[in-house]
């Protein structure tokens, strides 16, 4: 798809390493690109080790495709089920995060972003724990629901992350309807208005778009609180924007750090007009007199 919605303000700014599974490629590629101000592909899948060839599963849906094999019986209750039927299983080239890095010469990473169809804690831990430890913002997409076969799901990426030096910014719940096809069969002969019965039905919980941001407890380095202040602007944390600012300032005492406390202030204070006051105003009025 296109450059991710978050990073759309900074991209320009940005060296992106990203993975795509084609295999009539070999290798990795420096593209010039009008988004970032540096693109590398790498033609193979991510995995957690460095094994030169990965099993895949291609299933109906690219978008569940995945390493691991989608555990049908527990899908077959879930309105999406056929996104997940496996057309065939084939072999494809992978290497690990740390062989990608080496090879293009970088040795950091400030943003890690996965959703990789069930492995994405076991890749995020397959960095070696110095570099780990230094990510300042790790985006998941952990299954809730029982999608795939030995798949890392939401609570082993909660427990986990609760021992690591990470607040959770951001938790956007997803899903599908919880009715069989076969069962969805049985209210209507019409295609057409099976699916509309679907998207109508009310939808459950199945994943989770989450964020976590570094909480910055220990030593951290100048270019850490500039570059964690513009992520926490970017997640609109702007309470956390101020929180780094001013410990910059304390830390650094650089006159930088004036701007970014004024503008961290500024944002807070305009929120106040904004729409999502309105929305807990909202909640908070039919809360109170018993309408929700």
């Amino acid at each position: 798809g296109g450059v991710h919605l978050q990073w759309r303000k900074i991209a320009k700014y940005c060296i992106c390493i990203a993975f795509d599974g084609d295999d009539r490629k070999f290798g990795h590629e420096e593209i010039k690109s009008k988004d970032f101000r540096k693109l590398y592909r790498f033609h193979s899948l991510v995995t957690d080790s460095d094994i030169p060839l990965t099993e895949f599963y291609l299933t109906s849906s690219p978008y569940c495709s995945s390493t691991l094999e989608p555990n049908n019986e527990a899908l077959s209750v879930w309105a999406f089920a056929d996104k997940f039927s496996v057309d065939k299983k084939i072999s494809v080239r992978s290497l690990s995060l740390t062989t990608a890095l080496k090879q293009t010469g970088h040795a950091y990473i400030d943003w890690f972003k996965s959703d990789s169809q069930g492995i994405d804690l076991r890749l995020f831990k397959s960095v070696n724990e110095q570099l780990r430890h230094s990510i300042l913002a790790v985006e998941f997409e952990p299954g809730i629901i029982d999608a795939y076969k030995q798949e890392d799901k939401l609570w082993e990426i909660l427990r986990y992350m609760e021992e690591q030096k990470y607040w959770l910014s951001e938790g956007t719940t997803k899903g599908s309807q919880r009715i069989a096809r076969n069962e969805l069969n049985m209210v209507s002969d019409s295609a057409f208005m099976r699916k509309l019965y679907a998207f109508s039905h009310r939808s459950s919980p199945g994943w989770i778009e989450m964020v976590y941001l570094h909480d910055f407890s220990g030593e951290r380095t100048l270019r850490d609180h500039l570059l964690g202040w513009v992520f926490a602007v970017v997640q609109r944390q702007y309470g956390f924007a101020l929180h780094l600012s001013l410990s910059g300032k304390e830390q650094f005492n650089d006159p930088l750090f004036d701007e970014m406390i004024y503008f961290a202030k500024r944002k807070i204070r305009t929120n106040l007009f904004s729409f999502a006051l309105l929305a807990v105003v909202k909640e908070k009025f039919l809360k109170t007199f018993n309408f929700a």
